[in-house]
């Protein structure tokens, strides 16, 4: 295993709303965020592809490497780059139980904060959830025919239990196969759980555009066969309001704009994927599946990123942004039961 180089985990930046939201949420992690120190990375070696895993560092997948023309490329944006940074500190992270902003009137002070109200107690939720700002337990590393594997596990304590009053288990299991990575996970709710246990599950991966360097960020596009994009308000959430969306011939990433979300669903079944290609030949594709939809109108893509800064971000989300207020793109297990998550990235 080779060693982590101390890290902090940053937010993005650049809309107020944000910054509040980090800040309000801080205070709540500083008990038990990973305080910095050194943790070892497992590397799951493919033919085509090398993953590094990070179970210190919110169980993410901190590098992808891709074998093109013999070399070794870095897929991920600041993959295995641990340097301060103020901006999008990029990578994977894993996000849970929230995707995106949760924001709710707390009774104690009649004030909105980032956060939301279970059983009529106010909890502050950080953006994207708590997840990846907590270490994961690695519970089994194997070789199997699909290819190299390791799983990670991340349960509740008293400190979860101050922002998300539930008792809970994930996993995440990463397996590197030719010129696959396939992340699966599974969530279980605690069978003494007083009633259903309400969630969001996404992946914040973000790529390097060009994939391949010294190439065109503009001339990089993508395609979906998704038909509705949701709107959104300044503050990133959803407003009721959708416009339908179509990719006849694939769009250049740079149509999207600089860091304004897109947030994708109306996808056909079995066919909830999104493609980036490269004018140098090489395409990735991210999929996803999940064992129960959310409820009402959830998100299942979450297009973001900035491509003349050289990112871009096809978040797979099985969720929504506030979700954890309007319980709109939630999954709501009972006590005792499991949900199960898959996405695949494939590289051609």
């Amino acid at each position: 295993m080779t060693k982590q180089i101390p890290v902090r985990i940053s937010r993005r930046s650049g809309l107020a709303a944000l910054a509040f939201c980090v800040l309000a949420s801080a205070s709540a992690l500083a008990a038990w965020t990973p305080s910095g120190a050194a943790g070892d990375l497992i590397v799951l070696q493919g033919d085509q592809l090398r993953a590094h895993i990070a179970p210190q560092r919110g169980g993410g997948m901190v590098g992808l490497e891709f074998r093109y023309k013999g070399q070794w490329i870095e897929l991920l944006y600041r993959g295995m780059d641990f340097s301060p940074t103020s901006d999008w500190d990029g990578k994977a992270p894993i996000l849970w139980p929230a995707t995106g902003r949760n924001a709710a009137i707390d009774p104690a002070s009649n004030a909105k904060k980032p956060g939301w109200i279970a059983n009529g107690t106010f909890y502050p939720m950080p953006i994207h959830g708590f997840a990846r700002d907590l270490p994961w337990t690695v519970v089994g590393e194997t070789e199997t025919a699909a290819g190299k594997t390791v799983t990670l596990s991340l349960g509740d304590n008293p400190q979860t239990r101050k922002l998300y009053p539930f008792g809970f288990k994930v996993t995440t299991t990463y397996t590197v196969g030719k010129n696959t990575v396939t992340i699966r996970q599974q969530v279980h709710a605690a069978e003494n759980n007083v009633g259903p246990m309400p969630f969001s599950i996404g992946n914040h991966m973000t790529y390097n555009v060009p994939l391949v360097p010294g190439g065109d960020a503009g001339a990089v596009t993508f395609d979906t066969p998704a038909t509705k994009r949701l709107l959104l308000d300044d503050g990133g959430i959803p407003t009721g309001a959708s416009v339908p969306f179509e990719v006849a011939a694939p769009l250049p990433l740079t149509q999207l704009g600089t860091r304004k979300a897109w947030s994708l669903t109306g996808f056909p079944k079995d066919a909830v994927w999104v493609k980036v290609i490269d004018p140098s030949g090489l395409t990735l594709a991210v999929s996803h599946r999940e064992s129960r939809s959310p409820a009402g109108d959830p998100v299942f893509f979450n297009l973001w990123g900035d491509p003349q800064r050289g990112f871009f971000a096809p978040e797979p989300w099985a969720g929504k942004q506030n979700s954890l207020v309007t319980q709109d793109g939630t999954v709501r297990l009972d006590p005792g039961a499991d949900f199960d998550w898959t996405i695949i990235v494939t590289l051609n």
